[in-house]
């Protein structure tokens, strides 16, 4: 029997949209747990496969470019399968990734093992954001958006600490065959109560079925479209600005410039950072909920860019104000609260594009801001090797480092002006030319 079918026509309760947004929020909860997870393996792994820096660099990166690349296919299925499908999907095979990482007996194997997961957490964030914009009225899909994403970074908390514990407790094998089972028991949770749209059918918010969405439409056509949009386009601009930056200083560069310009330990800089933190779980929920409320994105955005320009101004040529302890812990949690820019692009993607290929627009849009985040740490890391090279050394060498951050915060608020408002609606239907 087609489940399908049997669905169809079935309406659900109105409380099933919080059904639907939780599911898709752990869903994500795993991604951010295999994306943080690698440096918590590193001891394990380095005396189990006797691995070098090098070989542990390349085992903690090969999930992301699956990750990357996934982004736009991941969009498509979401429009074409729907959200269900794709969901369950991914988090199968994340399980069977985690699971072989749990059994390799060599570090081929376990790199196997940690490429296949980086294929299956690309599905759960393009898919939560479909999920919000299916099932929620306009004016709060940024709060739902939002509020998924939160869950879904509490996945990237318990990838540190708590797993620590576990593994001291059951060693690293035994903690991913657990992480692993676990995974696979929720894919089956989601393909049973997952649900695509209210109704019961696979319909998305353009009123036709997932699967028929951009029927006749090959995916070259529909990315014409996309790029095409020069609204999108100027969300691509912030969206590869702030994400870059960001993923930039909070994952690789920061505990490094707290330490080599101030002077800090590393575990006084890690307690710096987790002001960052703060800043995120604050402000990432609190800035959607707010712009929802007001029926604003651009102001909120706007702010929120200009914020981030006077953060990297700071950082870049302002040490001298940061030796004070009270100011230095200000700058980390604004830091933090630029993170609230992301769930505002979401929501802009989806006001944007045409409500057909909503999954694909955020795919492709979201692949762009990983690129910068993969590439950004790596061209950082090259100019600080250059200019050390020159003799340059503590606040002036990270502020000619960082000056590259400060252009891209520039161009980041600059393209967040240029931005039309949508007053949380979408205005493809209602334009002739986008």
């Amino acid at each position: 029997m087609d489940l399908n079918k049997e669905r169809s026509g079935r309406a659900v309760p109105p409380f099933y949209c919080w059904v639907v947004l939780l599911l898709a929020g752990f869903a994500s909860f795993f991604t951010f747990f295999h994306r943080m997870s690698a440096g918590v393996l590193r001891a394990d792994l380095v005396e189990e496969f006797a691995l070098s820096a090098t070989s542990f660099a390349a085992f903690s990166s090969v999930c992301f470019y699956p990750y990357m690349l996934m982004q736009i296919p991941v969009g498509l299925l979401a429009d074409r399968w729907g959200v269900r499908k794709t969901v369950s999907l991914g988090c199968l095979v994340t399980a069977l990734g985690t699971l072989l990482l749990a059994s390799a007996g060599s570090f081929a194997a376990a790199c196997l093992g940690r490429l296949l997961v980086g294929f299956g957490i690309s599905a759960p964030v393009v898919c939560t954001q479909k999920a919000a914009a299916v099932w929620f009225p306009e004016n709060k899909v940024a709060t739902a958006g939002a509020l998924a994403g939160t869950i879904g970074n509490l996945g990237g908390l318990c990838a540190q600490t708590p797993l620590v514990l576990l593994i001291g407790y059951l060693g690293w094998r035994a903690s991913f065959y657990s992480v692993g089972a676990v995974t696979f028991l929720f894919a089956l949770l989601c393909a049973v109560f997952l649900r695509d749209s209210p109704d019961g059918s696979s319909a998305g918010i353009s009123g036709k079925k997932a699967e028929d969405q951009g029927a006749g439409e090959p995916l070259p056509v529909i990315l014409k479209g996309i790029f095409r949009n020069s609204k999108l386009l100027l969300v691509m601009a912030v969206m590869f600005a702030q994400m870059g930056i960001y993923q930039m200083f909070s994952g690789t560069w920061s505990i490094s410039w707290l330490s080599d310009v101030f002077g800090y330990t590393s575990l006084e800089a890690s307690g710096f950072t987790s002001w960052m933190m703060a800043g995120v779980i604050l402000f990432y929920l609190l800035v959607p909920v707010l712009s929802d409320r007001t029926g604003f994105r651009k102001p909120f955005l706007a702010v929120i860019s200009a914020v981030t320009l006077g953060v990297w101004l700071l950082v870049s040529y302002g040490s001298f104000l940061l030796q004070s302890r009270p100011i230095l812990l200000l700058l980390m949690l604004s830091m933090g609260a630029t993170s609230s820019t992301f769930p505002l692009l979401f929501s802009l993607i989806r006001e944007y594009c045409d409500p057909e290929h909503i999954g694909t627009a955020i795919g492709t849009c979201n692949m762009i801001g990983m690129g910068a985040g993969a590439l950004f740490p790596v061209f950082c890391g090259k100019l600080i090797d250059r200019l050390s090279s020159a003799g340059i050394d503590g606040a002036a060498l990270y502020g000619y480092a960082f000056t590259f951050a400060v252009l891209m915060a520039g161009a980041a608020l600059t393209a967040s002006l240029l931005l039309k408002e949508t007053n949380c609606h979408n205005i493809y239907k209602n334009t002739d030319t986008v």
